[in-house]
């Protein structure tokens, strides 16, 4: 799709460890950006409703589990988010780039992963349905 028609943020793969050991060795006080904090303390004030679910996701961020690296990938969104929100004002540029990544999407397609996974994973075998037996 181009790195033009994409919005990528986070951390690289090369700094994934730096940023676990730094989670796992400091308190959350230290690797939680102050942007986050601010929305914890909005889910713990029920502004989002739902939280007590919402407190479960917080707990895995404040007891150094963060292991999808919400809070290092934190501020990276928010920039992230200020492009998408400026291009989807151009209505032209968020068209052109949504059907190019509509068109270039077919290498990632659910039936081809799930057709892979079949093969190399289960090791399943195809099964043809005729349509008089549905």
């Amino acid at each position: 799709m181009g790195a033009e028609n994409i919005f990528i943020f986070g951390a690289r793969v090369e700094e994934i460890e730096g940023l676990k050991h730094k989670m796992v060795s400091n308190s959350p006080e230290y690797y939680i950006p102050a942007p986050l904090k601010k929305v914890i303390q909005a889910i713990r004030s029920g502004v989002f409703g739902e939280k007590e679910q919402l407190m479960e996701l917080v707990a895995t961020i404040n007891n150094n589990n963060d292991w999808y690296l919400v809070s290092a990938d934190f501020p990276a969104y928010i920039e992230a988010q200020k492009q998408v929100d400026a291009t989807y004002l151009d209505k032209k540029k968020w068209a052109k780039m949504s059907i190019l990544n509509a068109l270039r999407t077919g290498k990632f397609s659910s039936d081809r992963t799930i057709e892979e996974y079949s093969k190399q994973v289960w090791n399943l075998k195809k099964v043809k349905v005729s349509e008089t037996n549905l």
